[in-house]
């Protein structure tokens, strides 16, 4: 497996939790993740962690995880629209280090997301490939015991020695020390671009409003509002169908709250079957 899937520096992340199910996720965050900094609204459990994407994918209480952007006060909306769109602008966008770095973060999680996908799936397919391997064997050796062939080889044995040969000759080509040094000077040069060039996104904005500002404004103008400042001010792309990025937002009277997702936990299991929520 990679090296990458170990996340050494602390993260701000936020789960969504149904209701009721805050305390119960509090508790797993501290005690799986040894989080700390953990705080908790209705239906959202703030949480700072190193854990990595491993241990992030064991939660159990949690709905989705997101990484947290920003978490502010409630905002005032003045009654003029124009100034109205100004501060709602002002308010979300805030410095454009924060959301660089956090895009970046995201990046780093979803690589060591997909490295951890892509070393299951392929320990899966190297099992599958291992054992038609022993199932050809023993396939050979019945059919040479019936002919009559006892200890001489096979001839699907024979036509394989060519290609064994051949990737050994491959794998050491690659795993040489020319190829080594290469490999490590991309490496290298990939994370030196990453953290000087600028970066860029496709995204599409998601938003839940209540309170005042639902009053003043619905989901869908809010989010032209935000997608607008984002795209004038970071350079971002919108792509509404296929986006790189989500960029969720809850605006209540309580908080203020921008989040990316990372990925959806499992549901649990009392909420697949009705009559099974548990009575708080």
């Amino acid at each position: 497996m990679s090296q990458t899937s170990c996340v050494l520096r602390p993260y701000r992340y936020f789960c969504t939790a149904g209701k009721g199910m805050e305390q119960f996720l509090v508790q797993e965050v501290i005690s799986k993740l040894a989080a700390f900094d953990v705080e908790h609204v209705q239906g959202k459990v703030f949480f700072t962690t190193s854990a990595n994407v491993k241990k992030l994918q064991g939660l159990k209480s949690a709905e989705r995880l997101f990484l947290l952007l920003k978490k502010e006060p409630p905002m005032n909306v003045p009654w003029n629209t124009g100034k109205a769109k100004h501060v709602i602008q002002k308010k979300i966008i805030g410095d454009d280090r924060v959301w660089m770095d956090t895009l970046s973060t995201w990046q780093i999680l979803q690589r060591d997301l997909n490295d951890n996908s892509s070393y299951k799936s392929k320990t899966k397919n190297s099992q599958k490939r291992k054992w038609e391997e022993e199932d050809k064997k023993e396939h050979n050796k019945k059919m040479n015991l019936e002919g009559g062939l006892v200890g001489s080889p096979s001839q699907v044995d024979l036509e394989r020695i060519p290609d064994h040969q051949e990737s050994i000759e491959l794998d050491s080509g690659i795993c040489g020390d020319d190829g080594k040094s290469s490999l490590c000077e991309k490496v290298s040069q990939e994370d030196v671009s990453l953290n000087h060039k600028e970066l860029s996104a496709l995204f599409r904005v998601s938003c839940r409003c209540s309170g005042s500002v639902a009053k003043r404004f619905n989901a869908q103008e809010l989010g032209q509002i935000i997608g607008t400042a984002i795209t004038e001010q970071l350079g971002w792309k919108a792509e509404l169908r296929d986006p790189d990025v989500e960029v969720n937002v809850h605006l209540s009277d309580a908080h203020c709250v921008l989040g990316i997702p990372v990925f959806r936990l499992a549901r649990p299991c009392w909420t697949q079957c009705v009559g099974l929520a548990p009575f708080f």
